[in-house]
């Protein structure tokens, strides 16, 4: 359904590519669910940063595969979203940080 979005053609290769990504975005989804109440420390920077790489990198690919024609404007909805993710925990981090100075 997703690459349908995408406007990305189905085959069995790309399939497998989606839903191996599936169950890597689920584990990732479980690790920061159990991870959201500890307390600031160098795994949960670690996490954190991680992921805004993560999200920004996805959103600049997205982006430069929809550009090249390679995926239809559907994309463009993924792209935006991760580029949120990525400004969210971005926030977040900064707001983790200040508290910790003022804390200190």
């Amino acid at each position: 359904m997703l690459l349908a979005i995408w406007s990305i053609e189905y085959s069995s290769a790309a399939g497998f590519v989606a839903r191996r990504s599936a169950v890597l975005f689920a584990a990732l989804g479980v690790m920061f669910y159990l991870v959201r109440s500890a307390p600031p420390s160098l795994g949960r920077n670690a996490l954190s940063n991680g992921f805004i790489v993560g999200c920004f990198g996805l959103a600049v690919l997205g982006f430069g595969e929809w550009l090249n024609g390679h995926a239809g404007p559907g994309i463009l909805l993924a792209v935006l979203v991760e580029f949120a993710l990525g400004l969210g925990f971005v926030q977040a981090r900064r707001v983790t940080v200040e508290l910790g100075e003022t804390v200190s």
